[in-house]
């Protein structure tokens, strides 16, 4: 695909890492094009708790401690960012819930189709990705 700085990407990450895994090379030739790039990150990441416990090498998890773990990923995916030709203007991070987007989605209409929809009408993206469902 070739890419010019007339284009317009969006990537919606559900949480930090999945638009280096899905798409860094892609976001890594925008950015050398220097389109516009959105990065939308649905969560930050926060409820992973089987990885922050084998990282932080303890069991006991707590509210905190998953806050400072978000706090973690979203330093991480900026890195990424940065390491791809970005930096932190081309990301948002929107705080949903971590293992709880599906139960947002199942309410139907609401806050997260709400914002999409005027980041999509105010963005004006030539090209929208996202990560594939059937990505294991």
């Amino acid at each position: 695909m070739m890419l010019s700085k007339s284009d317009r990407l969006l990537f919606v990450a559900p949480h930090p890492d999945d638009e280096s895994l899905a798409a860094g090379g892609l976001l890594q030739r925008a950015f050398l094009a220097q389109a516009n790039v959105r990065i939308i990150f649905i969560t930050s990441g926060d409820n992973n708790i089987w990885a922050q416990r084998f990282w932080e090498k303890r069991w006991p998890i707590s509210a905190s401690d998953r806050a400072r773990w978000g706090n973690r990923r979203k330093g991480e995916a900026l890195c990424a960012i940065s390491e791809l030709g970005g930096d932190a203007e081309n990301a948002a991070f929107w705080q949903f819930p971590d293992q709880g987007l599906t139960d947002v989605l199942m309410e139907g209409p609401g806050e997260l189709a709400r914002l999409l929809t005027r980041e999509i009408n105010q963005f004006q993206p030539s090209l929208i990705i996202i990560p594939s469902m059937s990505d294991a």
